[in-house]
Order: structure tokens, then C-alpha cells, then sequence
């Protein structure tokens, strides 16, 4: 978040915490079609959150598309 560090931030992917969900210049590291919904909650927070002084990020993923099993022989 703006005027805090990577370090001051917590992120999350599906409630486990995660080191980092952004490469340079902001670019997330996951696919836009992966995504289910992305949460920002800026402030200060509690040891549950590590301490973080920035913000909490939470990233929920989306269930992966159920299809039925399909072999094919040679």
C-alpha cells in the first residue's frame, strides 16, 4: 500500500498466508482468470494478521470447473 513497505502488508491466498502476490511494477502473480475475488483491507491489525501495518490482501481463488472424467485409448 502506498507510504508502507512489502514487509508491512500481509497477504492471503484462500487464509494461508502468503509472501508476496505481485510482481514488479504491481502485476499479480496470478492469471485474471484464476481469481475469484480480491479483497483490500487497509489499516492497522492485530497479531492475528502478523502485526501488519499497511494492509491485509486477501486473494479467494475460484473452485476449478467440474467435468466429468474423459479418457481415450490408444
Amino acid at each position: 500500500m502506498r507510504g508502507s513497505a512489502p514487509d508491512d502488508n500481509a497477504y492471503y491466498i484462500d487464509f494461508i498466508p502468503a509472501r508476496y502476490v505481485f510482481h514488479l511494477f504491481g502485476n499479480s502473480i496470478f492469471n485474471e482468470n484464476l481469481i475469484h475475488k480480491f479483497d483490500l483491507y487497509p489499516a492497522a491489525f492485530s497479531s492475528k494478521y502478523s502485526n501488519a501495518t499497511g494492509a491485509v490482501i486477501d486473494v479467494t481463488l475460484r473452485d476449478p470447473k467440474k467435468e466429468p472424467l474423459t479418457l481415450t485409448g490408444a
